[in-house]
């Protein structure tokens, strides 16, 4: 068996929605039977979440806030039996696949170590379970009582988490899930989409995190009213990967107004361990805009102090819009630390656009470019030529000569590379490597997609469709 992940949020705009196919791809069967081995297992079969449900009220089926509650308090709770001190497992059951639990008696709190698993599901690109808080409250808020310094170890894989909302009464940040303080949380093939916060993390926030992993999955058609419309970390280690799954964060929205507001799709803040690895050839960062009337990086918002650094690895960038500046990408890299740093590789950034100044990247600080392509790299203090990058300005921008976002195959939207891409053979093989050093097999769709074809890997995300005949490459000038 396979296990499947899909998920939701809530609106300001009711953006469009996408196909199931888009929203995740299976967990290999290897990694469900490990886990049903390793933990207490709850197996959920009912999509109830009542009263009775959060008082414990037993009725012979167990809900996931009964299972939720007895994983806490590691009591029997209603229906569920006693969680361990050593943390608990939580899948749903076969009958509740593609089904969606709507939550109505407020946001689940993860207290303890945890994993939650939604539907299995066969072969193919079926969803899994979605749990839907409609507009009502959070989804999950993660945080560890207690001690200092003990953290929670949460998991959450093949779920879509839809509709969640955070207003100014509950602090007004992670629209669909808030990370506290001092945990390891991990989304394996989770999409969060369509959710709210009053202020930061319109999909997710994370303050004070000690680490987040998202493997595969998407943040899509979320808003913050202040900054990071996908996500807000602060004072957190991000790591974006795919391993097996891939990541779109499209159509967020960051409403923040403020001179350090921004971060349509991501939004990233603090020092020392601030990393943030966008890596493994996996995203695509699109249509996230930032609207507020100093609102910089429409794509990614990202201040680096300390020995903070943000890598961003054969990834396309693109239609990301800001009000401000850097359209696609802003940066700040603190020179007076040597590992504080913005590396791109075999990277687009390309056909975004800023209301006043660099489209596609605001630079402060270290920026290094290697085999990337930018459209137009006005104030990112990059220049063409160098370390086999492809460099547009205001007068000759860079056609990247990108599809638009769309199902391109694999488990995730992409865009494709057209007929006649500068990017086309333009990347740097040896670059093409995730975050262990070895080899990308594979470009963002997954299998069946090789990441290189031709010999010379392309520069973005995806590999262009093998031709024949000849094809040449077109520079737009613009006056």
């Amino acid at each position: 068996m396979s296990f499947a992940q899909t998920w939701s949020s809530s609106t300001f705009h009711r953006p469009r929605r996408r196909p199931a196919r888009f929203l995740g791809r299976p967990i290999p069967a290897t990694e469900s039977l490990e886990t049903r081995s390793l933990l207490p297992l709850f197996v959920v079969n009912t999509l109830t979440d009542s009263l009775n449900d959060s008082l414990g009220v037993s009725n012979g089926q167990l809900s996931l806030r009964e299972a939720v509650h007895a994983s806490n308090t590691n009591a029997a709770f209603g229906d569920a039996a006693a969680g361990s001190p050593d943390g608990d497992t939580i899948v749903f059951s076969d009958s509740l696949r593609g089904e969606t639990v709507q939550v109505q008696q407020g946001e689940f709190v993860l207290s303890d170590d945890i994993r939650i698993i939604g539907s299995t599901v066969g072969a193919g690109l079926s969803p899994g379970l979605t749990l839907s808080a409609g507009g009502l409250s959070r989804l999950f808020e993660i945080k560890t009582p207690g001690a200092a310094g003990s953290r929670a170890d949460v998991q959450i894989s093949n779920l879509i988490l839809s509709d969640g909302r955070a207003t100014a009464a509950v602090g007004g940040n992670g629209g669909a899930v808030l990370i506290q303080s001092n945990e390891d949380v991990t989304f394996r093939n989770v999409t969060v989409r369509d959710s709210i916060a009053a202020g930061n993390g319109g999909g997710i926030s994370v303050g004070r995190g000690r680490s987040l992993v998202i493997n595969g999955g998407s943040l899509l058609d979320n808003v913050a009213g202040r900054n990071g419309g996908g996500l807000w970390k602060n004072y957190a280690r991000l790591t974006i990967l795919d391993g097996v799954n891939d990541v779109t964060i499209d159509g967020n929205l960051a409403r923040g107004s403020a001179a350090d507001a921004g971060g349509g799709g991501i939004y990233s803040s603090g020092c020392l361990v601030n990393i943030l690895d966008i890596s493994d050839n996996i995203v695509t960062i699109s249509n996230n805009r930032a609207t507020g009337t100093s609102g910089s990086g429409g794509g990614i918002w990202s201040q680096l102090t300390g020995s903070a650094r943000l890598t961003v690895t054969n990834s396309t960038i693109t239609l990301n819009n800001a009000q401000r500046s850097g359209g696609g990408i802003w940066t700040n890299a603190s020179t007076a630390q040597v590992g504080s740093a913005a590396v791109l590789s075999n990277t687009i950034v390309a056909q975004n656009t800023a209301n006043m100044s660099a489209p596609d990247i605001r630079r402060f600080g270290r920026l290094f470019a290697f085999n990337s392509l930018v459209g137009n790299g006005v104030l990112s203090g990059l220049a063409g030529g160098a370390n086999g990058n492809l460099i547009g300005s205001n007068t000759c921008v860079i056609n990247a000569k990108l599809g638009t976002l769309s199902d391109n195959g694999g488990p995730t939207a992409t865009h494709a590379l057209l007929a006649g891409s500068p990017a086309i053979n333009r990347g740097k093989n040896s670059r093409a490597i995730n975050i262990a050093g070895d080899p990308l097999t594979t470009d963002q769709r997954g299998d069946s997609f090789a990441r290189i074809r031709g010999g010379i890997v392309d520069i973005g995300a995806t590999e262009a469709t093998p031709m024949t005949g000849c094809a040449t490459t077109r520079v737009v000038r613009t006056t």
